[in-house]
């Protein structure tokens, strides 16, 4: 049975990509998760996931983030959540600030949770 709370996987993750930590990534995200909006469009796997994530995090940094509004629905071994977020850091020389709404996919793993399918979409707050 499932112990993390769906809560705890989201913060969680968004831990993971403030401390660019790549092994907790890859334990949240499903092998076949698929990620659509945000700056990348489209990935599919979490191979995709990685290589961007590691582009990335050559040269940026998320700073901070935040989620409000977190709306939670649990359907025995799945979840679905959706909320607002917004983070701000750096890319090479310049700063972003970015914000949205998101919704995630989650399922049963054991004792954690491991994201699906995320979609966002990004300046609607």
């Amino acid at each position: 049975m499932t112990t993390e709370t769906v809560e705890e996987a989201i913060r969680r993750w968004w831990t993971a990509m403030k401390d660019q930590d790549l092994a907790t990534l890859s334990a949240i995200v499903d092998e076949q998760c698929t990620f659509l909006g945000g700056p990348d469009g489209r990935e599919t796997g979490l191979t995709d996931f990685l290589a961007n994530a590691r582009k990335f995090f050559a040269q940026g940094e998320i700073h901070e983030w935040r989620i409000d509004q977190l709306r939670i629905a649990t359907y025995d071994q799945t979840a679905v959540a959706t909320y607002a977020w917004s983070e701000a850091g750096a890319h090479g020389e310049e700063t972003f600030s970015l914000d949205g709404i998101a919704t995630d996919v989650y399922r049963g793993a054991g004792e954690s949770w491991v994201l699906i399918a995320r979609h966002v979409g990004m300046g609607q707050l």
